[in-house]
């Protein structure tokens, strides 16, 4: 079976799915128009159906008789969930990451549980000191203090990961503080307490060989609200 669905990949892959019938594909840099039928095809992976509910499901269509499904899912089913599109290139990988060592990987490109109410992943994000920051995980400011977690796949992938801990330019002058977290595969990596005004950037670097799971958590601090703070210019090293 296995095999089977390796064979059907190429008819399988899809760039984007939009909400409309009629989709642009980008190709060799150019727009084109397709017609695209969308009839609430499911998807089942390994005998679990996947929750069209999901903030990070797309929903198949089929364009000339032929099925499409997003990368990812491609990625869940015979890859153990790794894909990864790499901008520069145009190039979208497969599996394993490590034969490709000249490039780092975002949080965002991974396989991740759902983000809770206010984080989200951002392209970049403003700091106390005014520079914006590149690939971030931003958790907004809150009036009443509460824990946000958010677990990544790795699958043992990775050996670095690096980031700067920062707090949001809307939240330079806070009272409150904040406190991050790191586990890997539930064993506290690194931990940060009292992130708040007047705090600058603080370089993060873990050792993540082999490490299959990683948690990132933002913590309220000794306060009842908590402050807006971020993980910006995150890599992965392979």
């Amino acid at each position: 079976m296995r095999n089977r669905i390796q064979g059907m990949v190429i008819g399988f892959l899809a760039a984007l799915i939009l909400g409309s019938f009629i989709v642009p594909a980008i190709a060799a840099a150019n727009y084109r128009q397709i017609t695209a039928l969308y009839d609430g095809i499911k998807v089942v992976v390994n005998g679990e159906m996947l929750d069209a509910n999901d903030a990070s499901y797309r929903e198949p269509f089929m364009v000339g008789g032929v099925t499409m499904v997003p990368a990812r899912i491609i990625g869940a089913m015979l890859f153990d969930g790794v894909t990864s599109w790499d901008d520069d290139t145009k190039t979208l990988y497969l599996g394993s990451m490590t034969g490709n060592t000249n490039r780092t990987y975002k949080l965002s490109e991974l396989k991740y549980t759902t983000l809770p109410y206010y984080t989200s992943h951002k392209d970049e994000a403003r700091d106390s000191t005014d520079t914006f920051r590149k690939d971030c995980l931003v958790r907004n400011s809150e009036s009443l203090a509460s824990n946000k977690y958010i677990d990544y796949s790795l699958n043992g992938q990775f050996s670095r990961f690096e980031a700067l801990y920062f707090l949001q330019y809307d939240s330079r002058n806070t009272k409150a503080d904040g406190t991050l977290k790191i586990w890997g595969d539930g064993v506290l990596l690194y931990t940060f307490e009292g992130m708040t005004a007047g705090t600058p950037p603080i370089p993060v670097s873990l050792d993540i060989k082999s490490v299959q799971s990683l948690r990132i958590g933002f913590e309220g601090g000794s306060g009842s609200s908590v402050p807006g703070v971020g993980l910006g210019e995150v890599k992965l090293y392979p």
